[in-house]
């Protein structure tokens, strides 16, 4: 998800939906993550070569 986010950018109006994601907090707390621009971003690794390099995908 946060991949389609970082490529495309879109916009997703979406409220309590986060709700409905009992059991995968990971996804809900992506979904939370968006509703300010300083901490809209998940942090990642990223396959460099030889190494693993972490990176911050906008969401």
């Amino acid at each position: 998800m946060y991949r389609v986010i970082e490529l495309h950018h879109p916009t997703l109006l979406s409220d309590e939906v986060d709700a409905f994601m009992r059991g995968d907090d990971q996804l809900r707390g992506l979904v939370n993550s968006g509703h300010t621009r300083d901490a809209a971003f998940h942090l990642g690794c990223f396959p460099v070569g030889d190494n693993i390099e972490p990176r911050c995908w906008s969401t």
